[in-house]
């Protein structure tokens, strides 16, 4: 039986100093544009080919390692060069250099977009700058395909079914790129019992390759943890730890994980997120700071960064010995060959997925077409930076508002602080010695309330303390015994019903569905509606447009109640009432269904929310109003809740009295 002797390969004295090489690494992470794919082009070009500092086997067994291990590409093989010559600590110290300037500038660019999400300036960045980052990109897949793949006929089978399936479905398989290296591995250097048993040796295990379906990683976290920014640790960390191939590669994990299933985000604010990390240099993956930040601050952001990092330095290090002690074992060379082109046959299709997202048009395939002649020709013989032909595409087209940024979901939640302080505004609804009367006894005794005409007003308070009564008051679904409700001055008695539904809208406790499909639903309100109109106001509430055509008894509770609160804001009110409308949701719907509200509010939207569950009030309240045994007990800002005292304060308290069986 013929044995492979293990051959370590030895490095040469470095010819450069650790911190030369952080260095070269931090400003790689501030200028260097164009994704994973450019990145890695980047490094080859610089460390291997002008400056001498790593030699090509250096280079191809860090891009053979960042492809076999989880995590993103460009990252992982900056840390296994920080590594080759300087051990642990030039890894952790490349790393941090390599991802620190990327977080600083997506951090800056979180700050602005939650700030001036919905302007012009910011929308006409992503029109063109997005389309010049696909040309970009589409330059650096090309070289990097050719590096790779060469004029291997096996390797370029590998990497069109790779490319393919990955634009299909959006997905990378890591199936296929696992089977990738074992065809590779079976044809290029099969063991002796293989070649004994297959006539044509092992070429014969091709037809293994057309055979793996694709099967992807679930987006599905654990278990709820109770804490939002431990929930977003582990969703991270399971992105970093478990999406092979690439940053970009990490994009269809991150829109199954933080769109489709926990509903962080709407879909278009997930393509603006993917693009800020396309339109910002350094690594594609920090795009998770910026959705750490649009769900949970400063924090969420940092969080999200480490809990991506982390595990893609641990996978890079810890198997960096046995790489070089391993790697030119000729089985283990042909398997990964193998799956280095699968890897980058699966970029290349997401380059296309992400192109088909951001071109559309004239204007967008101009750029990057013209982007990528650019990088292919230059410009009167001499070479363009990638960071001046950004810079051009954003000056030279000032382009108009793009057709799939017209009508955007609402920005995300403002700062407490920027919040409109709903005490300087003039009342919405004002309720003047407001009784009702049931033959079983009064639901209401007596109340005089204002809410504010802004913000978000909770009315809480135990069960059976006539929180739903009070709301249901507001658009004359019940009418007082006693006493007047007042709507923006006018009493609610005077007004025409159906008017007044249509400017006060509701949400209640459980979705009404009608029969049929989602539009069906939408349709029931507002008639005359246009595919258009009923495609944008499901973007609104964080639906997609394609579920339209869905039946809505197929909804998810969380689906539903979004597909109910689109229907209440077709008609265009000016204010939502919302009944409870989380009752019934499990924790992730119910967190993202109240940051829409709070959405909602923060764009002009007045927002009456009926709850008796304290940390609810205290995570959405600008002004509460308590109501205890049909009575108001407290009533003011958010602020005034420390200082209550009475039946509010043994509400708020959660004592026996005061309503704890409430919760």
């Amino acid at each position: 039986m013929t044995q492979h002797r293990t051959q370590t390969r030895q490095h040469e004295p470095a010819t450069y100093s650790l911190w030369q090489m952080t260095a070269y690494a931090l400003k790689l992470g501030a200028v260097g544009f164009g994704g994973p794919v450019a990145l890695v082009g980047y490094m080859h070009r610089d460390l291997v080919e002008d400056r001498g500092w790593l030699t090509q086997d250096d280079y191809d067994e860090g891009f053979a390692l960042a492809q076999l291990s989880p995590g993103p590409l460009a990252a992982q093989l900056a840390i296994y060069l920080g590594y080759c010559h300087y051990g642990q600590l030039g890894a952790a110290l490349v790393g941090v250099a390599f991802a620190l300037p990327s977080f600083v500038i997506v951090l800056a660019f979180s700050i602005g977009y939650v700030a001036a999400g919905g302007t012009p300036w910011l929308q006409a960045i992503f029109y063109t700058v997005g389309a010049c980052i696909i040309g970009i990109i589409a330059r650096s897949a090309e070289k990097l395909t050719r590096k790779i793949v060469g004029r291997d006929l096996l390797l370029w089978a590998i990497w069109s079914v790779l490319a393919v399936t990955t634009f299909v479905t959006e997905r990378e398989s890591i199936p296929l790129i696992v089977l990738a290296g074992v065809v590779t591995w079976l044809v290029k250097a099969p063991p002796g019992l293989v070649r004994r048993l297959t006539p044509g040796g092992g070429a014969a295990v091709l037809p293994l390759l057309a055979s793996g379906a694709p099967v992807t990683l679930a987006a599905t976290p654990g278990p709820v943890s109770g804490s939002l920014l431990l929930d977003i640790a582990l969703f991270f960390g399971k992105a970093g730890a478990f999406v092979f191939g690439s940053g970009l590669a990490i994009v269809p994990f991150l829109f199954g994980g933080v769109v489709q299933e926990l509903q962080w985000l709407t879909e278009q604010q997930f393509l603006d997120a993917v693009t800020v990390a396309l339109i910002t240099p350094g690594p594609v993956v920090i795009t998770t700071a910026f959705i750490g930040f649009l769900v949970a601050g400063y924090a969420g952001a940092t969080v999200a960064a480490l809990a991506t990092f982390l595990p893609c330095y641990l996978f890079t290090v810890i198997p960096a010995p046995y790489m070089r002690r391993y790697g030119r074992v000729p089985s283990i060379y042909a398997a990964v060959q193998g799956v280095t082109a699968a890897a980058t046959g699966a970029i290349g299709g997401a380059v296309l997925v992400l192109g088909r997202r951001s071109v559309y048009g004239l204007t967008t395939a101009l750029v990057a077409a013209g982007t990528y002649l650019l990088l292919w020709k230059g410009l009167g013989g001499r070479h363009l930076p990638e960071p001046v032909i950004v810079l051009f595409a954003r000056r030279a087209w000032p382009c108009p508002v793009p057709p799939h940024h017209a009508v955007r979901p609402p920005p995300l939640p403002k700062p407490a602080a920027a919040r409109a302080d709903p005490a300087i505004r003039p009342s919405a609804f004002v309720f003047r010695a407001v009784t009702v009367d049931t033959p079983a006894g009064p639901i209401l005794r007596h109340v005089d309330a204002e809410v504010p005409d802004a913000g978000v007003t909770v009315v809480a308070g135990p069960s059976g303390a006539g929180k739903s009564t009070l709301l249901r008051l507001c658009n004359r679904l019940e009418v007082p015994t006693q006493g007047q409700v007042w709507y923006r001055n006018r009493d609610v008695a005077d007004q025409d019903p159906l008017a007044l539904r249509r400017e006060v809208g509701m949400v209640f406790q459980r979705p009404v569905l009608f029969a049929g499909t989602v539009a069906d639903n939408l349709l029931v309100a507002a008639p005359d509606a246009s595919d258009d109109e009923l495609a944008a106001i499901l973007e609104r509430v964080a639906l997609a447009p394609r579920m339209l055509d869905r039946a809505a008894a197929t909804l998810s509770g969380g689906e539903a109640q979004r597909m109910s609160l689109a229907r209440a804001l077709i008609t265009g009110p000016r204010v939502l009432l919302a009944d409870e409308p989380t009752a019934a949701l499990d924790a992730r719907p119910r967190l993202a269904f109240e940051r829409l509200a709070r959405s909602l509010a923060d764009n002009g939207l007045t927002v009456v929310w009926v709850t008796h569950d304290l940390d609810q009030l205290r995570r959405l309240a600008d002004h509460v109003l308590v109501l205890v045994e049909g009575r108001c007990v407290h009533t003011g800002s958010a602020d005034t809740l420390a200082t209550v005292g009475g039946e509010a304060r043994m509400f708020l308290a959660g004592s026996e009295d005061g309503g704890r069986d409430a919760r």
